[in-house]
């Protein structure tokens, strides 16, 4: 039986008062799940009003989702898989992705790790050097991060 790795990646509101806007996993098998969810654009900082709200509603089939619809829809998804490791490069994405779950993983979830530093830093740059590759939406990192991901390395 083998583990599925999940790259997880979300965008929120400010560093200091999370609120999730959208998530994303890429798994290492290519499947993908990406969500929006409705958020409060006042609690959002500068930052992302300039940066992450204008790359939002691009993704075909998207609807923004509440967070009990997004629940159902994250377990429908990760249900197809055996066995997941969720991987993350920011621990701030996967205690959004706790809050989800009020706390409670599911049952095929059977590992996380902070990958921050097995990201290879040109090979994520390489890739959003693509043509249409847009930084900063959950999506995009999610792919960059599965891209760049080099398990036996460490990059300080």
């Amino acid at each position: 039986m083998e583990n599925v790795r999940i790259f997880l990646n979300c965008e929120f509101s400010d560093l200091v008062d999370m609120n999730l806007i959208s998530i994303a996993l890429v798994a290492d098998n290519g499947k993908e799940f990406y969500a929006e969810v409705p958020f409060d654009e006042s609690l959002c900082n500068e930052f992302v009003k300039q940066t992450v709200i204008p790359l939002l509603g691009r993704q075909a089939d998207c609807k923004r989702s509440s967070i009990d619809e997004l629940r159902s829809k994250l377990l429908a998804w990760l249900s197809q898989f055996e066995r997941v490791v969720v991987l993350y490069d920011f621990f701030g994405d996967f205690a959004l992705l706790l809050e989800i779950f009020a706390n409670v993983m599911p049952r095929n979830a059977i590992g996380c790790a902070n990958i921050q530093f097995k990201i290879n830093r040109e090979k994520k740059e390489q890739y959003f050097n693509r043509d249409g590759v847009l930084r900063h939406h959950a999506l995009h990192d999610a792919r960059a991060n599965r891209y760049s991901y080099e398990p036996n390395t460490y990059f300080s």
